[in-house]
């Protein structure tokens, strides 16, 4: 491109001077340099569902997020009487330890760990972050929460009950912004755990990490 570049200013501004000539290819670099950065964004649309069988990436406190994801239904399994009514086979369950499907079905490491699990960044697009939510349903000890430049900026939790319920956030006022998900268990009392699955919407990832 340079050879050209240089071949088309030569022909058509003689005669010029020489240091002119690189000064304005250089320029001419500097903006074709800064286009292609503008058009190839490293953040595109992303979600988090486990579904890999990994926390992926996800940054962990303390020893209840030890062996997450879980596998299956597992509530079900272990005849709880209540579905977790995850999305596809693995999701967040703090009660849980089941992480494979070689495991033994219904096998749990109760309420005593505690711990928090924190999301990878990501960058707010639109209007509406949307996630599923259960278990322990006091906000002070048990909740996920939105951090935006790490402060906290919405809060929810479950409804004492291990089955999931959909939660929107409205988050356009923060739109363009960097956030992350953190998940909360401060608790070994009674439904002291949180269970967590398919966060997505107007979210976008950072592909190169």
């Amino acid at each position: 491109m340079t050879c050209v570049v240089l071949f088309m200013m030569m022909e058509g501004a003689k005669p010029v001077l020489a240091t002119k000539v690189w000064q304005k290819i250089r320029m001419l670099e500097d903006r074709v340099k800064a286009l292609e950065e503008t058009c190839t964004d490293k953040y595109q649309p992303c979600k988090f569902d486990f579904e890999d069988g990994t926390l992926g990436g996800w940054f962990k406190t303390g020893t209840v997020f030890n062996n997450q994801p879980t596998y299956g239904d597992n509530p079900t399994a272990r005849k709880r009487g209540q579905s977790a009514k995850q999305q596809g086979d693995y999701w967040i369950g703090g009660f849980e330890d089941r992480h494979t499907p070689n495991d033994k079905p219904g096998a749990s490491q109760g309420d005593g760990p505690k711990g928090t699990l924190t999301s990878p960044v990501f960058k707010i697009t639109g209007r509406y972050i949307t996630f599923l939510i259960g278990g322990g349903c006091d906000a002070a000890w048990i909740r996920a929460e939105l951090l935006v430049d790490y402060k906290v900026e919405k809060t929810a939790t479950g409804k004492c009950h291990e089955a999931m319920e959909r939660v929107t956030w409205d988050v356009i006022g923060f739109y363009g912004q960097k956030a992350h998900i953190r998940l909360i268990d401060n608790s070994s009392g009674k439904w002291g755990h949180i269970n967590f699955d398919d966060l997505k919407g107007d979210i976008s990832c950072d592909i190169t990490k």
